[in-house]
């Protein structure tokens, strides 16, 4: 249910880049984040590989031209796309 996911902040970044591949940067990234976020809210640090990331960005997207013309009707496409978000962050939690 959405209760679950209202004290938590999920951080999602690009795996695959030299970056975030780079395993001193990405725990300075993990400690900085985790230093500044307020205690009472779950973390999530999520990497997502090229294929999570394009699908994520393109649901993503989509979310975001929907929500401002929320009527009715279109509150099962917000759902759908909220859930295939959802979807990919808790394959990546678990």
């Amino acid at each position: 249910s959405a209760e679950e996911y209202n004290s938590q902040l999920s951080f999602i970044y690009p795996d695959w880049t030299a970056r975030f591949s780079n395993q001193e940067f990405l725990q300075l990234f993990k400690q900085t984040i985790f230093k500044c976020a307020p205690a009472y809210l779950k973390i999530n640090v999520i990497g997502l590989n090229y294929a999570e990331m394009s699908a994520f960005e393109e649901s993503y997207s989509e979310y975001l031209k929907e929500l401002p013309n929320q009527t009715i009707n279109s509150r099962n496409s917000l759902e759908k796309l909220s859930h295939n978000l959802l979807d990919i962050i808790l394959k990546k939690v678990s």
